[in-house]
Formats: C-alpha cells, sequence, structure tokens
C-alpha cells in the first residue's frame, strides 16, 4: 500500500474502544496513515496531531510527484465512545491544505472517507490539480 485514510471502523468496530489498540494498530502500519482532518482534544481544549497520522505524504511515480491528501468522515464525531477526538469539515481543511500540497506535486489524490457524490466533486473545485478522489458511497 502507498497510503490509507483513517474512517470510522477504526473506532467504531469494537464495541469496547481501546485508544491503545488504535494507537498500536497505526504503528504497525507499513505505510502512511492518514488523517488531515482528524485531531485529538487535549485536557485543555487544544486540539493536536495524533502521533503517526500525517495529513498528507508525497510519493514519486515515473518521475510524477504526486500528492496524496487523507480526509476522514465527520462520523466519527458521533461514535458514542470517542470523546477526545474531532474531525473537522474536508472541506474546509481542503481549503487551506490543498495549495501547501500543491506547491509539491504534479498532481494530488485524495484519499476520502467521505460521501463520493457531495464531497468530492467539491474537492475537486478546489485543484486542478486534484485529478482523483475516492469516496466510501
Amino acid at each position: 500500500y502507498d497510503a490509507m485514510v483513517i474512517g470510522n471502523h477504526e473506532f467504531d468496530i469494537i464495541h469496547d474502544y481501546k485508544e491503545e489498540i488504535f494507537i498500536r494498530n497505526i504503528n504497525l502500519a507499513k505505510f502512511p496513515v492518514l488523517g488531515e482532518n482528524l485531531y485529538k482534544i487535549d485536557t485543555t481544549g487544544k486540539k493536536i496531531r495524533i502521533p503517526n497520522i500525517k495529513p498528507y505524504v508525497f510519493k514519486i511515480f515515473e518521475n510524477i510527484r504526486v500528492g496524496i491528501i487523507g480526509f476522514t468522515t465527520r462520523d466519527i464525531n458521533d461514535t458514542e465512545n470517542i470523546k477526545d477526538y474531532n474531525v473537522e469539515d474536508a472541506i474546509l481543511t481542503a481549503r487551506q491544505i490543498i495549495p501547501e500540497v500543491e506547491e509539491n506535486s504534479d498532481i494530488i489524490i485524495a484519499l476520502t472517507h467521505q460521501k463520493y457524490e457531495t464531497e468530492c466533486p467539491q474537492l475537486q473545485a478546489f485543484s486542478r490539480r486534484l485529478s482523483y478522489c475516492n469516496g466510501t458511497t
């Protein structure tokens, strides 16, 4: 694999969610785990990046610089047993991050755990370089 994006099942597939299992699984991955719009909320209410979850990665395929951004679903915010994580709106965060990724990419791929019919066209509107967007529905 070249990368994966975090989705809701990383949190809700186990009834008795345990953060240490989530973090262990991320650390075991032999590829980048992405989540541009996923944050942990610390005890002061400040949002912080989760260790080893990157917002994006760059890969080179046959001399083509590819930026891969991961956007996850806001459904995680509604997961009952997850209280200290927050997923921000992918469209709002894309507006900020896509120009940064464009600087080092010939094309951009958005790995998403979003509704394909609505979010992917909106994401593609931010950049002509965003040439592929996948979704879950």
